[in-house]
């Protein structure tokens, strides 16, 4: 019952960033962010429902519409970078628009888990469509661990550079503005390029391993009731959970264990929990 009431407190909440920040925005509040909302309130509907096909067209709809109609990387870098920038000139007036879109994804993992990146994001979207199973490297635990650590860092930038310098930093060299954009420096080509190439044989690396915001939503997600659970008193570990995960959220580091969640690295992709005959893992209540 207490699911019951919280998943419908997050809808609740989902319907309220519908429609007020028009009302108090007014035009700032753009047709993309309207849309995003609406997004996320189909992916929250779909994985409740376990319709997680879903997850698939929204991508593709993500990079259509947001990245290369829109031209534009919908991404709340930006909105975080936008809020540190207005914090450190002293200019409270314009916080409300880059405050609400960040809260908006904060308030969604919290109630749901991180399904903005699991899906909803276009560069997401991209890395995953290029994603070869057959071609996949699984790099060991420990090196996946020391490489999550560096978005950290990245995000650490993005808070503090902005504040003190005024000014946005991680715009000038996010690839994925240039795929979208079709313009940019030639350093930027390169590390696109490193990026799509990468994504061929190790899963979403930008994700993963250096995108600032997945690193944020990450720490919300790990606290969030909406997050997976792994249940090892039922789990008989035939490691079939593992080998449907891509990211190597589940893992384990002796053979014979039953997995482990790196739950900031789960993107509620539901494939693991649609894998596992045993079903012991999944959203508690």
């Amino acid at each position: 019952m207490r699911s019951l009431w919280f998943r419908g407190a997050g809808f609740l909440t989902l319907l309220l960033f519908l429609l007020l920040p028009p009302i108090l925005i007014g035009q700032a509040w753009t047709l993309r962010w309207t849309l995003l909302t609406l997004f996320l309130f189909v992916a929250a509907l779909a994985y409740r429902f376990r319709l997680f096909w879903v997850r698939y067209p929204l991508l593709a709809l993500s990079i259509g519409y947001f990245g290369f109609y829109e031209g534009s990387c919908l991404c709340e870098t930006g909105a975080l970078e936008s809020l540190m920038v207005f914090l450190g000139l002293g200019r409270f007036s314009a916080l409300l628009l880059p405050l609400i879109r960040v809260l908006l994804l904060l308030v969604v993992v919290f109630f749901f888990g991180n399904l903005f990146c699991g899906w909803v994001c276009q560069k997401v979207g991209v890395q995953e469509f290029l994603y070869r199973e057959r071609w996949g490297l699984k790099l060991p635990v420990r090196v996946v661990f020391f490489l999550e650590r560096i978005r950290y860092l990245v995000l650490a930038g993005l808070i503090v550079l902005p504040l003190l310098f005024h000014r946005r930093f991680f715009r000038e060299v996010d690839p994925f503005r240039l795929l979208f954009n079709l313009d940019g420096p030639l350093f930027l080509l390169l590390i696109l390029l490193t990026f799509l190439l990468l994504s061929l044989f190790v899963y979403r690396p930008f994700c993963r391993f250096f995108c600032p915001l997945g690193a944020l939503l990450g720490l919300v997600h790990r606290f969030s009731p909406g997050r997976i659970r792994v249940d090892h008193e039922t789990c008989r570990a035939d490691q079939a959970c593992t080998k449907e995960c891509f990211s190597q959220a589940l893992h384990t580091l002796k053979a014979g264990e039953p997995p482990e969640l790196n739950t900031q690295n789960c993107y509620l992709c539901g494939q693991c929990s649609s894998r596992c005959p045993k079903g012991c893992i999944g959203r508690k209540g």
